[in-house]
C-alpha cells in the first residue's frame, strides 16, 4: 500500500494504469508495491512536461 499526496499523479494512476484507491489521512492510498510505484513514477515523471502544457492551456481557455 502507498500512501500519494500527488494528485495529478493519483489521477494519472486512477485513468490510465487503472488502479483504484481509498481515502487516507491528507492522502490517497493505492494497493501497490514499491517497485510498481517507481515505475509508474518513472512512466509518470516522462509524460509531465505534457501534462503541464496541458494544464497551461487549459487555464488560458478558461482566462478567455
Amino acid at each position: 500500500m502507498k500512501k500519494i499526496r500527488d494528485h495529478y499523479f493519483a489521477a494519472w494512476l486512477k485513468v490510465q494504469k487503472q488502479k483504484d484507491y481509498k481515502k487516507g489521512d491528507n492522502c490517497l492510498e493505492f494497493d501497490i508495491n514499491s517497485k510498481e510505484y517507481d515505475e509508474y513514477y518513472s512512466e509518470y515523471k516522462k509524460l509531465q512536461p505534457l501534462l503541464k502544457e496541458i494544464r497551461n492551456t487549459i487555464k488560458l481557455l478558461n482566462e478567455n
